[in-house]
C-alpha cells in the first residue's frame, strides 16, 4: 500500500519538478527519458522512494498485527509481543481471511481505526496508533535510513535534470559556458562597424578574451583628400543605411546582430556582452559598481577628447602636453581611489571595468607618456599588467588589422 501510493505520488511530483527545472534553465519541457543514463537515474530514484515507503511502513506498523499473504489466501498473523501475556484474540479462519482482505483494500487510516476498535475488546493495555507512531524515535537506525533514502532521491532527480537538459547545465554565467554555447551554434554574433578601432574595439577585445567566434564585418572607407572627412567615401555603408539595415541604431554604427537580432549603441552592446560572458561581476551590486567605473573611464576619455579638439596647432600641442604632464595624473589618482581592494577594479574577478581602464590608458600611451601618469596608482598598475597579459588580449593585438583610427 505504502509503496504503491508513494510511488504514484512521487511520479506525479517528479514530472512537475522536472518540468519546472527545464523551465528554470530556459529549455524545452522534457519528455519521457530515452537515454540509458536517464533510465538508470530514474531507476535509482524509484528504488529510493520504495526504500522510503518500506521504512515508513515498518515504523508505523511495528507492534501491530501484521498481514501475511499465503498461496491459499490471506491470513492474519497476530503479534503476540504487543498483547498481554496469555491473551489472544480468537477468530475463525474464514472471518480472519475476509477481515484481513477487507482491511488490505481499505485506506491505511481506516485499517488503523478498525484495529483500535477491535483491540478495545481485549483485557489489559493494548498498543495504540500514537504508540506506533512513537516508534519513529524508538529505533536509531530508522531515521538515518529515511534520511539517506531521501538524499539518494534528491541526488537522482538532480542527475535526471542534468541528463535530460544539458543546456541547463550551462546556465552558469562564465566564459567557458558562453564559449561552449557559441561554438555549438546556440549563438551567432555579427559586429557591424567601420574598418577602424573606434568605439568598437572594446567589443572586439571582449570577444577575444572570451574566445567566442563572431563575424567582424567592416565597412571600408577612403579619403579623396587624405585627412579630410568631408571627402570620405563609404558606398557600402551608405547603401545599407538607405536600405534601413542600420535603423536600429538610427542609421549609425556599431550594430551587433545576435542570432540575427540587432542591438545598437556601443555601450549597450558592451554591457550585453559583459553579462553574457561573465564580465559583469557576481551580483547586482558588483554590476552597478562595474558600470560606475566604466562611466569614470568615459568621463576621462571625454575630457581628453576636448583637449584633442583644441583649436590652433600651438594651442593644441600645449594642451596635450599639459594633459600628460598634469591632468591625466590627477584623473588617475581619482580613479585609483574609486576602485576596490583588488586585485581587479571590482571584486575578485576580471570585468569589463578592467578592460576599459587598460584600453583607455593603452590608447593614450600611443600618443604620449600615459604610464608616467599612473606610477603612483598601484591598483591601476596591477589592472593594466593583468589585462595586458591575458592570452586573448595578446592574440587580438597580434592579429587585428592595422589602421590609424
Amino acid at each position: 500500500f505504502f509503496s504503491k501510493n508513494f510511488f504514484a505520488m512521487a511520479s506525479s511530483l517528479d514530472v512537475q519538478l522536472l518540468s519546472s527545472g527545464c523551465q528554470l534553465y530556459g529549455a524545452t519541457p522534457c519528455a519521457q527519458p530515452t537515454a540509458p543514463l536517464n533510465r538508470a537515474v530514474v531507476g535509482v530514484a524509484s528504488l529510493s522512494l520504495v526504500a522510503v515507503a518500506a521504512s515508513v511502513a515498518t515504523i508505523l506498523l511495528k507492534g501491530h498485527p501484521t498481514m501475511e499473504l499465503h498461496a491459499a489466501g490471506v491470513t492474519t498473523a497476530h503479534n503476540t509481543r504487543s498483547m498481554p501475556q496469555g491473551r489472544l484474540l480468537h477468530r475463525s479462519h474464514a472471518a480472519a481471511n475476509a477481515g484481513a482482505l477487507s482491511r488490505w483494500q481499505q485506506p491505511l487510516s481506516a485499517v488503523a481505526s478498525d484495529r483500535q476498535d477491535s483491540s478495545s475488546s481485549m483485557d489489559g493495555p493494548q498498543p495504540t496508533w500514537e504508540k506506533a507512531q512513537s516508534n519513529l524515535l524508538a529505533s536509531p537506525w530508522q531515521l538515518p535510513l529515511l534520511f539517506a533514502a531521501f538524499c539518494v532521491g534528491v541526488l537522482a532527480k538532480g542527475l535526471r535534470w542534468t541528463a535530460l537538459d544539458p543546456a541547463g547545465v550551462a546556465a552558469a554565467s562564465d566564459v567557458k559556458r558562453v564559449a561552449l554555447a557559441a561554438s555549438s551554434g546556440q549563438r551567432t554574433y555579427k559586429l557591424r562597424y567601420f574598418d577602424a578601432m573606434g568605439v568598437s574595439e572594446n567589443i572586439r577585445f571582449m570577444f577575444a578574451i572570451a574566445d567566442v567566434p563572431y563575424e567582424d564585418f567592416r565597412y571600408p572607407f577612403k579619403f579623396v583628400v587624405p585627412g579630410d572627412f568631408s571627402t570620405i567615401e563609404m558606398p557600402e555603408f551608405y547603401a545599407d543605411r538607405a536600405s534601413g539595415l542600420l535603423d536600429p541604431n538610427m542609421g549609425r554604427l556599431p550594430i551587433l546582430e545576435v542570432d540575427g537580432v540587432p542591438i545598437g549603441q556601443s555601450k549597450s552592446i558592451e554591457r550585453y556582452l559583459a553579462k553574457e560572458f561573465g564580465f559583469m561581476g557576481t551580483s547586482d551590486i558588483e554590476a552597478a559598481q562595474i558600470d560606475s567605473v566604466c562611466e569614470h573611464v568615459r568621463d576621462i576619455k571625454e575630457r581628453f577628447g576636448k583637449v584633442q579638439a583644441t583649436q590652433g596647432d600651438d594651442e593644441k600641442a600645449a594642451a596635450i602636453d599639459k594633459w600628460y604632464a598634469e591632468e591625466l595624473a590627477t584623473w588617475c589618482d581619482k580613479l585609483e581611489k574609486s576602485l576596490g581592494e583588488g586585485p581587479f577594479a571590482v571584486g575578485a574577478q576580471f570585468s569589463i571595468a578592467d578592460l576599459s581602464i587598460w584600453l583607455m590608458l593603452t590608447d593614450m600611451q600611443a600618443k604620449g607618456d600615459a604610464m608616467a601618469a599612473y606610477q603612483d596608482c598601484p591598483k591601476v598598475q596591477v589592472i593594466c599588467e593583468k589585462v595586458g597579459g591575458m592570452p586573448g588580449v595578446k592574440a587580438w593585438l597580434d592579429k587585428r588589422p592595422a589602421n590609424p583610427f
